[in-house]
């Protein structure tokens, strides 16, 4: 009797490789896997946003050059400024008339007429649109334009992006880019709060 028991007991073990997860460790897992994925959220939100303020502010920049250099290679003033997203529908780029928001995005042009303004002798060079889900600019001037000898016809000014949903005001905010445009008319991005320096 002794040998027959033992040996019942062996037949009903369950070998260690054959043994599955226990209803405790797999909502122990899934309760972990939901705190590591609600702590990336926030995260990837931010990468995304801090994403498209680098592009924005990249794309702009790259617009400003080029308007530069185009003002040096053919000796005539060219501007950049906001674009009217209304003109744009009506198949008339213009600048914006007021205000300093570029958020709808820019024209960069051979300014020959009335400066900041797109006139029948002016040639369109560029016209860029906001993407989707791009967040605003801001700006102290409504248009730069640029002399044959790369200086700026204006004063500096410089430029302020912000993430998407964060308010559009020219002051340091969480996420916030700062491009400052000098009077000889280089770009910079500041690593502070202001242009100034």
């Amino acid at each position: 009797m002794y040998l027959k028991s033992n040996y019942l007991r062996r037949d009903c073990r369950i070998p260690k490789a054959q043994r599955g997860v226990t209803l405790i460790e797999t909502l122990a897992s899934l309760a972990v896997a939901g705190v590591l994925a609600t702590m990336g959220v926030p995260s990837m939100n931010q990468f995304k946003a801090s994403a498209a303020v680098n592009a924005q502010m990249a794309e702009l920049e790259s617009a400003i050059h080029r308007a530069r250099l185009v003002a040096t290679t053919r000796g005539e003033l060219v501007s950049i400024c906001a674009l009217d997203a209304e003109s744009l529908k009506l198949g008339e780029p213009d600048c914006v008339a007021t205000g300093k928001d570029w958020s709808a995005g820019w024209l960069v042009f051979v300014d020959r007429g009335e400066r900041g303004t797109v006139g029948e002798a002016d040639q369109i060079l560029a016209i860029r649109e906001a993407p989707t889900g791009a967040g605003g600019l801001i700006a102290t001037t409504r248009y730069l334009t640029y002399r044959a000898s790369g200086e700026l016809l204006s004063i500096a000014a410089h430029f302020r992006a912000v993430p998407q949903g964060q308010p559009l005001l020219d002051q340091e905010l969480p996420g916030s880019k700062l491009m400052c445009v000098n009077k000889p008319g280089n770009t910079r991005v500041a690593t502070v709060g202001k242009c100034a320096g």
